[in-house]
């Protein structure tokens, strides 16, 4: 024991050392090491406790990410449903003139055929 404690005195720049120095030196780094290990701990608690907040932020995220999804699906079924109306409505000037001309054939031969039942039975 001597030889660590000479050696220590030495590393100290002293001549010799006693066990009272020694036990200080011992329990000033005893002390030391227990503050780093709370320091640890709370570092430790501190990173967990963010982990866990962003955790949740990313289940929330997620959340809001489906929440929104299904709005947007919504819409866009929505959306859908008018572009097919405003297709049916650009299509439909097209079928009524179809049909108006249609309807001006039909007319125009119920107008013979009274004429040639007019005149028959005339």
């Amino acid at each position: 024991m001597t030889n660590l404690f000479s050696s220590i005195a030495r590393l100290l720049g002293r001549p010799t050392i006693s066990n009272q120095e020694v036990l200080e030196v011992l329990r000033s780094h005893e002390k030391r090491i227990e503050e780093l290990e709370l320091g640890f701990d709370r570092m430790a608690q501190t990173l967990e406790d963010r982990y866990a907040d962003l955790a949740k932020k990313g289940v929330d995220a997620k959340k809001q990410a489906a929440k929104d999804l299904k709005q947007l699906s919504r819409e866009l079924e929505a959306l859908v449903s008018a572009i097919e109306v405003v297709v049916a409505g650009e299509l439909a000037p097209s079928r009524r003139k179809d049909i108006n001309k249609l309807l001006r054939m039909a007319r125009g031969r119920r107008t013979r055929l009274n004429n040639i039942l007019a005149d028959k039975a005339a």
